[in-house]
């Protein structure tokens, strides 16, 4: 049954689509205890089930309606990935195995590409500046009142979760009736927002020719994980039971990697068997020299074990933090958040202002051969934060449709009791808290072509069923980011000055940021202090 409330209100009008998804998945129940011709009605149930969730998804507007959505629908698209590949084992139809295919990117990435599609419209439209102005101010507060009912607990006698609630669906309705109003007066944008082309297995192949790349996509379907491998000229599954061995692979990486005095031999090991798991049944499928890959669920921390065996603007903001005492403001703010230990997370970053400074010098010597002090008066779109400058203010004051690269060397915040509080920590002002989740982020006007999240744990976030991993780097992307570059793990400063500057290098040298972030990898793993795998094994680049 339903016990989502707000899921009930979007679901009322269209009692069907609860009645489709009954009935395809009693369908299906009856294909598994023997009777093979429900197979086939199976599937045409809940490609209709489908059809009809995504007519309702288009009249919602909020996240939080969203995300409740692809929660519920999660069972819908798991069970038609695992009917196609039924009947693609049995018919061998690469027909069959394409649609399998398209539902898992309906899964994983449908509510990504629906709010990059609607941000890019909106940016890419003349309307008068107060119009566009209403919009984005009814879009920042939706998102920082969504942040909000996503730190409380769900408790409808609550007064403040009640008055939340009421908030969010009072702004949802003005937001969504200015958006209407826009499609109704503007028939570019109409156009752009309608776009929901959805992503074919044909033109992916297509991207990757012309990139030389391979793509696997994982999808977990109760114990067991689907691996569709695409290259340029193939499509290829593949299923691997997740039994105990792999679990127990999977528990030894992550204690191997948490501290950099773990054994070596440990994390070796267990990547090795992970590798030879996923990895090496496919690769004489891999026709080019690039590897992409797209996790599933938590299986991100598996990122390690796949290769076991022209630039403009830069910014970056390293706040520092090194006198160890937080401003009062920021202090009571964190304790709020974290009443148990919000000075563990505020500890000194000394290294952050050489990482920031380095990299910063890197891009003005290839801009040009002048001394660098002179260099940074000719050239002021290259320029770091430090210290008190490093501000959520300053973040937000720059003209951030210029800039193609940030940095951030900062302090990440994560609660694994409530993995919504993921953010990034900055200096906190008279305007802000410096405290930047993803509800600020949303808001950024982006035109980067890397945005790095140096802080601990800044790839996690929450697990939206449907959905994928909801945090800082989802947001980046959103934003109008085309690449993050996020740490899996706890990171160390020291390591962290040595492996950006590596990675700086090779990116100005001419190398892709995954062929640099290769590089930098394999500098540390050359080096006396920095071999060990939680010093680099732990950044991964999402894009």
């Amino acid at each position: 049954g339903l016990n989502n409330p707000e899921l009930i209100e979007i679901l009322l009008p269209s009692q069907a689509l609860s009645n489709l998804i009954s009935k395809a998945d009693l369908q299906y129940s009856l294909y598994q205890d023997g009777e093979k011709k429900q197979l086939n009605t199976a599937i045409e149930s809940a490609e209709l089930a489908l059809m009809l969730s995504r007519q309702i998804r288009n009249d919602i507007h909020s996240k939080r309606f969203l995300w409740a959505m692809g929660q519920y629908l999660e069972p819908l698209h798991q069970l038609l990935v695992k009917a196609y590949i039924e009947r693609y084992e049995q018919n061998g139809s690469q027909a069959d195995l394409s649609a399998a295919y398209k539902i898992v990117q309906v899964g994983k990435s449908e509510m990504l590409r629906r709010m990059r599609r609607e941000a890019d419209a909106f940016k890419r439209i003349s309307i008068p500046d107060s119009l566009r102005s209403h919009i984005s101010n009814l879009q920042r507060r939706l998102w920082r009142i969504e942040s909000m009912l996503n730190l409380l607990e769900p408790d409808p006698a609550d007064r403040q979760f009640s008055s939340l609630q009421d908030s969010m669906t009072y702004l949802s309705s003005r937001h969504a009736k200015a958006l209407q109003d826009l499609s109704t007066k503007s028939r570019r944008f109409r156009i752009l927002y309608a776009d929901s082309t959805e992503l074919q297995p044909d033109s992916i192949r297509a991207s990757l020719r012309n990139e030389n790349q391979n793509l696997i996509d994982f999808y977990v379907v109760e114990d067991a994980l689907y691996s569709f491998t695409v290259s340029p000229d193939t499509l290829v599954f593949r299923k691997v039971l997740m039994d105990s061995l792999f679990y127990a692979n999977i528990d030894k990486l992550l204690k191997s990697t948490r501290l950099p005095v773990a054994e070596s031999a440990q994390f070796t090991k267990a990547a090795g068997y992970l590798h030879t798991r996923l990895i090496e049944p496919i690769q004489p499928f891999f026709s080019g020299t690039n590897l992409l890959i797209s996790p599933d669920r938590e299986l991100d921390i598996l990122t390690p074990c796949w290769t076991y065996g022209a630039v403009n603007n830069f910014v970056g903001f390293a706040p520092g933090f090194n006198d160890f005492a937080l401003p009062d403001s920021l202090s009571e703010t964190l304790q709020h958040y974290f009443p148990d230990n919000e000075q563990a997370y505020i500890r000194p970053l000394p290294y952050s202002r050489l990482e920031l400074e380095q990299i910063q010098e890197r891009f003005l010597a290839h801009k040009s051969s002048l001394p660098t002090a002179l260099s940074h008066f000719i050239y002021p779109e290259i320029r770091g934060f430090y210290a008190a400058d490093a501000s959520e203010s300053g973040l937000y004051s720059q003209d951030l449709r210029k800039t193609q690269y940030f940095h951030f060397s900062a302090h990440g915040l994560y609660d694994q009791n409530n993995p919504a509080k993921t953010a990034i920590l900055l200096q906190p002002d008279q305007l802000n808290d410096g405290i930047v989740m993803s509800s600020d982020i949303y808001g950024l006007d982006l035109n980067a072509r890397l945005v790095v999240l140096n802080a601990c744990e800044s790839a996690l976030g929450y697990w939206s069923a449907g959905e994928g991993m909801v945090g800082p780097a989802q947001a980046f992307l959103v934003a109008g980011a085309e690449n993050v570059l996020v740490a899996l793990w706890k990171t160390e400063n020291r390591s962290t000055a040595f492996f950006f500057d590596k990675f700086y290098s090779a990116v100005l040298s001419g190398e892709s940021h995954a062929e640099a972030l290769r590089t930098a990898q394999r500098a540390c793993l050359a080096s006396e202090d920095f071999r060990h795998p939680f010093y680099w094994a732990g950044f991964i680049l999402i894009g």
